[in-house]
This record gives C-alpha cells, structure tokens and sequence, in this order.
C-alpha cells in the first residue's frame, strides 16, 4: 500500500516550512535580532535628588590663593544622594557653554541633569535624572562585565540632541549612543578597536574616551588604556602607556610617557586639537594624588611617545578624591574651564562624590609645552 504523507501536497509543504521558519526567528535570542534594528532602544529615565555643598577653597586649610600650578580654582561642590545607586562616578561629559552634564558610573547607571552658577563658581545642580545602559537590543546591562562605563564624550551635537561615546573595561568596547531630550538610547553600534586592546586587563582597560576637535586628526576619537597587560610596557627611556587615534575604521597607536606610576583616568580635547589628561595614583603612604597634563597636538603621530606639559599635581592636603573624570567646556567670555568628577567606590564613610572646576590660564594655551 502506497504511504500517503503530508509533503506530498505542495501547498501544505509551503506552509509548513513557512511555521518552521517563524518559528525559529522568534526562539532566536533577541541580542542578535537586535544588531538589524535601525532604531536604538529607548532607556527608562527617573528623576533623582542630589544635595550640593559647595567648596569654596581648594586648599584644605583655607587659606592660599586660588592659583594651582597653571589653573584658576573656580569652585567645587560636595554632591550627595539618597539613592542607594548614586556614586562610582568614572567620567563627565559638560556641554559647550558649561550647562548640562552627563555622569557615567561603573556600576552602569547614568546621571545628567543642569550645573547651577554664580558668574563662574558653581554652587548647584538642578533637574536630574538618571537611567541605567542598555544593550543593542535595549536590554537594560545587569551583569558587572559588561555595564562596567569608564570613559564618556560628546561625539556630535549636544546633550539635548547628539551622539555619544561611551567607553566600557572587562569587556573591552566603545559604543556609540544616542540623546534626544533627557533620554539616552541604547547603543547604535560599537567603534573597531585594535587587535592590541584584546590584550588589556579586565579592570585596567579602556578607561579614557575623547574626541580631538583640531590639529591633524580633527574628529577622530582618541581611546586611552590604564595600563597594558603585564603591568606598563617599558622602553629604555622608562614604561609608558598605550593610546589609540580611531578614525575611518583605522587605528593608529601613540605612547604616553608615564610619569610617577600614574594611571590615566580620563581625557578631553582641546579646541585647538591639544589632549588634557587625567592622572591619579593611590599610595597608603601619601593617600591620593591627582595630576593634568596637556598634550599638544603636533606631537600626536603614528608610534610617538609623547610627555606634554603638567599642569597642576596636588595631594590630599587639597579638597581631592578619586579623581575619574574630566570635561572641557567655554566660560561665557571664552574661558577655557575644566571640570573634575571623583568616584567613591560606593564608599560612603571615607570618600565623596566632588566635583571641582578650574579655568585654564590663557597664556598657557599661547605659550605652548615648556622645558622640563
């Protein structure tokens, strides 16, 4: 007796296949569905209070000028929160005229809101919200590999409406998110990075993002490691840490001269194209000790080694903690003005949540890198 089945009918057989393949698009993991989407995923926002003490003297004994190596003290604030998510503070991003700021944690979360002054101090914050990253298929991050933010900056446009990059360590990447009002969306996409940045440790990896606004990589976007695996690689004129200039799918490697053990925290760019560079170090012995420098752009080339000037290098005697991040933004006349951020590692009893902003003397902006 001839068996009669069910593919015999061709129609049937169609549609069968047809379920099939439904199916199996709808049990695929959504990670993978996410990478075709063409819109980011929106993030929840929530509003949140944060007191602000202000911080009039940067020396911690009150007295002194307001001068510090080749910057002005403007002002700082002690920040608090009762939401048991605020702190670990790792970057800040200042929009142009010095008004609103992004804060990226460690722990994954985001925090903008407005900065509140009196002429250049700053004496508040106002309107702030935050929200948690999400993965490119909107998942919100849950696990510590992967939400671990170190490095933030403005890639275009503004904090209303722009683009931003997002630096991550553990699972070391670069992604490219989206604002639009007081949302961030999740990732549109992840930066290439280079085959040497697969060589970083989990926790000493891409800790600092920038963008270089002139010189001759104007746009590209600088990443800049902690350390290199295996502690700092040495050359016969002392160790030095790698950095990376990212543009049109290139990487092209530079070195930065290491100077007392120092890790680089975080860096902004420049107008005229220079780097400014975060540095801290922690030692029982002497506690914490933070120091800027200033890369000048000509000196930025394929495989240079580069030391730039120091700006400023204080200790604990001064209103400092664990200095992470670092923005640049324009005073109203022009100024340029830095702005620190301090993680605190969740550590309510000994460390603070500061944040401390200093005018750049214009004539060291003229002058250039001085002798050393």
């Amino acid at each position: 007796m001839k068996r009669i089945s069910l593919f015999d009918n061709g129609p049937l057989k169609i549609l069968f296949l047809g379920l099939m393949l439904l199916s199996a698009v709808f049990l695929m993991p959504q990670d993978l569905l996410a990478k075709k989407k063409t819109e980011p995923a929106q993030a929840s926002t929530k509003t949140v209070s944060v007191t602000a003490r202000p911080i009039d003297g940067f020396h911690r004994s009150g007295f002194g000028s307001q001068r510090y190596g080749k910057l002005h003290f403007l002002g700082g604030l002690v920040l608090r929160s009762s939401w048991d998510g605020f702190g670990g503070w790792s970057d800040i991003v200042v929009e142009r005229d010095g008004r609103r700021f992004l804060a990226v944690s460690d722990d994954g979360h985001w925090l903008r809101g407005n900065l509140e002054y009196k002429g250049l101090k700053p004496v508040g914050v106002s309107k702030v919200s935050r929200g948690e990253f999400q993965a490119l298929s909107g998942r919100v991050l849950r696990r510590k590999r992967e939400r671990d933010a170190e490095g933030a900056a403005l890639l275009s446009g503004s904090l209303e409406k722009g683009s931003l990059l997002i630096s991550f360590e553990r699972i070391h990447r670069i992604g490219k998110f989206q604002v639009r009002g007081n949302k961030i969306f999740g990732p549109t996409k992840y930066l290439k990075l280079p085959r040497e940045a697969r060589s970083l440790w989990r926790n000493k990896g891409i800790e600092s993002v920038g963008v270089l606004r002139g010189g001759r990589f104007k746009g590209a976007v600088i990443a800049i490691a902690e350390r290199r695996r295996g502690s700092k690689q040495k050359t016969k004129k002392g160790s030095r840490r790698p950095g990376w200039i990212l543009k049109s799918g290139r990487a092209t490697p530079f070195f930065i001269r290491d100077r007392g053990d120092m890790d680089i925290t975080s860096v902004a760019g420049l107008a005229n194209g220079d780097l400014i560079l975060l540095e801290r170090r922690f030692r029982w012995s002497e506690g914490m000790r933070i120091r800027l420098r200033r890369i000048l752009a000509k000196d930025l080339r394929a495989g240079a080694e580069v030391d730039g000037d120091v700006l400023m290098e204080v200790g604990l005697d001064h209103e400092v903690d664990n200095m992470e991040g670092l923005a640049v933004h324009r005073g109203p006349e022009g100024e340029t003005i830095l702005t620190l951020i301090s993680d605190d590692n969740f550590n309510k009893l000994l460390q603070r949540t500061i944040l401390l902003q200093f005018k750049l003397d214009e004539s060291t902006l003229r002058a250039g890198v001085e002798d050393h």
